[in-house]
């Protein structure tokens, strides 16, 4: 059972915030997973359905809808016991692994070889 746990996420030193969101609508997740789960008393598969692409704009779409969108819930428990309930029922998909990135370009003019390739990794997918 989930526990009333409180969370703090710190960005690295250096992150700022993207200045717009605005085009992401177009964004193209290719390979979105269904994520299939079968089974009764406490016997489960689970297995993935590659889903044909989707631009964000339709995922968000899709993940606001009345089928995808988070049911009404008393606490944290009560939430947890109802996505459990739910999962033969009505499969999530995932939109993960997906080329390209949110964030906005960076200037690497200036910096360290080091620093550079640092960045690499988080700016460049």
């Amino acid at each position: 059972p989930l526990s009333s746990t409180c969370l703090q996420v710190i960005p690295p030193k250096g992150w700022r915030p993207r200045c717009s969101y605005d085009d992401i609508d177009d964004l193209v997740i290719h390979a979105p997973i269904q994520q299939m789960v079968a089974g009764q008393s406490g016997l489960f598969t689970q297995f993935n359905i590659q889903k044909k692409p989707l631009s964000v704009k339709e995922f968000r779409r899709l993940a606001n809808s009345d089928k995808y969108c988070t049911p009404r819930y008393l606490n944290y428990e009560d939430l947890e016991r109802k996505y459990w309930k739910n999962l033969t029922f009505v499969s999530p998909i995932y939109g993960a692994d997906v080329p390209g990135s949110l964030y906005d370009e960076v200037d690497v003019s200036g910096l360290t070889e080091y620093q550079s390739l640092s960045l690499l990794s988080v700016t460049h997918h």
